[in-house]
């Protein structure tokens, strides 16, 4: 038994069907993505921690792994680690 794939009344080539297979793809691990990022988010509300950093106010930035350098502040909640102020920084209303 053949199977076809049709869209808007017509029979798709197989170039097409895979075209929107990857897309499918691309848009299932976007929509996954999003609804990651806003489950940490709204974790992170309920604990009144900033997602940016988890609370802690700070941000390791470790260029090579033979080179640390400092500690510099969230920019996410300029370094209080609180969710209101991530929230107030990045315009989300609580």
């Amino acid at each position: 038994m053949k199977r076809t794939c049709i869209k808007n009344g017509k029979e798709m080539k197989n170039k097409e069907k895979r075209k929107v297979e990857v897309m499918g793809l691309f848009s299932s691990i976007s929509a996954w993505n999003a609804a990651r990022a806003e489950k940490h988010r709204v974790k992170m509300e309920e604990r009144g921690f900033c997602p940016d950093c988890n609370g802690r106010g700070y941000s390791p930035f470790v260029p090579t792994e033979y080179h640390f350098s400092d500690i510099y502040d969230c920019p996410g909640c300029n370094g209080s680690g609180k969710y209101e102020d991530w929230a107030n920084m990045n315009g989300t209303q609580m």
